[in-house]
């Protein structure tokens, strides 16, 4: 097979720096001053964009911006937490911002000849942060490095924040072989009480579907325990497009799923969250035993692809 051709240019994406990855199967928008966002995925022969997108121009980002100041769109990383919480790191206590930081940095980048490589460094913790981003054939591809630059050990999480674009009747696949899910949210939900358990499908809710638009749903569940599986995805039957997520489910092996049809500040989207931890927060992380303990000179890395198609295939 011949190897795609990618156009790799910078632009002006909603007045704000930014670099177009395109080749004859996708377009991607990369935005290295905000987090290195991916803010924009679209499969060219459906015109169909794949992320959520927000309205007008993007707020300003600072260090430590509580995530529900910033722009639920695109595809974020969190690092190194999704929780806002104080962490103990050696002998001092260094408090981990909402979302973590990343989300928030600014990246250093380079072009390459199918895409893109980004860097920056923790301004909390010592460690350098690299990803490069590429277009592959009708997909995208993020490989990841985050390494330990210091002399002590830190506790950490990564998850994956990629909010999808939301359709009334878009059918949610999961991982094989996952049977149940938990509800992490307050009790009061749509699901009940916090930390009660449910059945994927043939139970009171069917986590293959999703409510409709603005209905004023919101919910965040995970799925049972580590998953071998690294793969997931979503059908768009109106729009005639299959998306499915592969990641390295021996980094990621714990999964969760973001939902809100209009409960979340009156936004429409979703996010499969593949992470390292169970569950969004450091503190939670260490006490299953399942938080990653990066010691000097260590690296986590991982890679996570985005793959676009026709629906039926």
């Amino acid at each position: 097979m011949a190897a795609q051709i990618v156009d790799v240019s910078s632009i002006l994406w909603r007045g704000e720096d930014a670099v177009a990855l395109e080749n004859s199967d996708c377009r991607a928008i990369v935005m290295p001053r905000r987090g290195g966002k991916i803010a924009s995925l679209v499969y060219k022969p459906a015109d169909f964009e794949a992320l959520a997108q927000s309205r007008g121009v993007y707020p300003p980002l600072s260090p430590g911006l509580p995530f529900c100041n910033g722009d639920a769109s695109g595809f974020d990383d969190c690092f190194p937490t999704v929780s806002r919480e104080s962490v103990s790191v050696g002998s001092n206590n260094v408090v981990y911002p909402d979302h973590g930081e990343i989300w928030t940095a600014p990246f250093e980048y380079e072009h390459m000849a199918d895409g893109l490589h980004l860097r920056t460094a923790g301004r909390l913790l010592p460690y350098s942060y690299e990803k490069t981003a590429r277009l592959t054939e009708a997909g995208f591809a993020i490989d990841y490095s985050i390494r330990n630059t210091g002399t002590v050990e830190f506790p950490c999480l990564w998850l994956c924040h990629c909010l999808l674009r939301y359709e009334a009747d878009m059918r949610l696949e999961y991982p094989t072989g996952v049977r149940t899910a938990l509800n992490v949210m307050p009790s009061g939900g749509v699901l009940g009480d916090r930390h009660s358990v449910h059945p994927l499908t043939g139970g009171g809710y069917d986590f293959t579907r999703v409510p409709p638009p603005d209905s004023g749903t919101a919910m965040k569940i995970y799925l049972s325990g580590a998953i071998a599986q690294g793969i997931c995805g979503v059908r768009y039957p109106s729009s005639g497009v299959k998306l499915l997520m592969r990641y390295d489910a021996d980094k990621l092996p714990y999964l969760g799923l973001w939902l809100t049809a209009g409960g979340y500040r009156g936004d429409n989207n979703l996010a499969f969250e593949p992470a390292t931890s169970w569950y969004d927060s450091v503190t939670k992380a260490m006490e299953t035993g399942t938080a990653v303990r990066l010691k000097p000179g260590d690296s986590l890395e991982f890679s996570i692809t985005l793959q676009l198609s026709p629906e039926g295939i």
